[in-house]
């Protein structure tokens, strides 16, 4: 009975003696200053009502509601493409040195050490670019003279109108007044700007017609009338706008366009590009219609 007890107290002593013994250990283990256990972190709310707006042919501002109050920040994606990654409580973004012309699909996602939300997406398409037209030189291959006789050259003249089909198309006399004298075979420097636009519209269609003018006294009375028959022929309703859909071909509307009954129709030119075709931007030289020639440059501004 006496051996019972012993071993009954050997083993309460070495009970506690382990526990004091774990206690020590875990002092001398546990980090001074640890931190009590956190609660658990979980995926932000993702965000809403998420805008894209092109502002300019270079740029778009995009712009979301925050619907959360533990996120690290949002990233903002372009076309699949991590772009930038902005901080907590940002709710907008400026995205520059984009393409004209040029659609972007965006996706913001706020995100913390947990993840990323689930995504918010918008596609939008940068504003169409700037450009000028600009007639760089006229030619002729016969000049049309009817009394060459008299004269060596023939006087030209040409109405050109431009459309984007978003403005109001007005046509443009080269030259303002009077005529360019030209022979056979012979161009002439121009080197004016006829057409310019802050975002040209979805299509770009030029039509220039060219007439030689009769030298007589009816060609004079033009001289001393030109002004008046402009004012009149650019605002007639539906003549320019007839044209420039196609309904009527350039050699009709130039007996509209013609300043005094002798004069001679050289030739009428008419070109289309669409947005898939980029306008027609660059140099086109020597385009020709009967004996009219045309050189002019459709530029892209930045």
């Amino acid at each position: 009975m006496m051996v019972v007890r012993i071993v009954a107290l050997i083993s309460v002593a070495m009970m506690v003696l382990g526990l004091v013994l774990g206690a020590a250990c875990a002092a001398e283990t546990a980090p001074e200053g640890a931190l009590e256990p956190q609660e658990h972190l979980t995926v932000p709310n993702p965000p809403s009502s998420f805008n894209a707006e092109a502002l300019s042919q270079t740029q778009v501002n995009l712009w979301w509601t925050d619907n959360s109050d533990n996120e690290e920040g949002f990233r903002i994606y372009r076309n699949g493409v991590l772009v930038v990654a902005v901080g907590k409580s940002v709710t907008s973004y400026q995205d520059t040195r984009l393409e004209a012309a040029t659609s972007y699909s965006y996706t913001v996602k706020a995100y913390n050490d947990a993840g990323e939300s689930y995504p918010c997406s918008r596609t939008v398409t940068t504003l169409n670019p700037r450009i000028t037209v600009t007639v760089d030189r006229i030619g002729v291959l016969f000049d049309h003279d009817p009394v060459p006789l008299i004269q060596d050259e023939g006087e030209i003249y040409v109405y050109l109108a431009v459309s984007d089909g978003k403005s109001e198309p007005r046509w443009t006399r080269i030259p303002s007044t009077g005529a360019i004298e030209l022979n056979d075979n012979e161009t002439q420097t121009i080197g004016q700007q006829v057409f310019s636009t802050n975002s040209v519209g979805n299509e770009l269609k030029i039509v220039a017609i060219a007439l030689e003018s009769d030298p007589g006294w009816s060609g004079m009375l033009r001289q001393l009338l030109v002004g008046a028959l402009i004012d009149y022929l650019t605002g007639v309703p539906g003549l320019i706008g007839n044209l420039l859909t196609g309904s009527i071909s350039g050699e009709e509307v130039a007996t509209e366009l013609a300043e005094c009954p002798e004069d001679d129709f050289v030739g009428a030119i008419e070109i289309t590009w669409t947005s898939q075709q980029r306008w027609g931007i660059g140099s086109h030289s020597d385009i020709r219609n009967e004996d009219f020639r045309l050189w002019f440059t459709i530029e892209e501004l930045s």
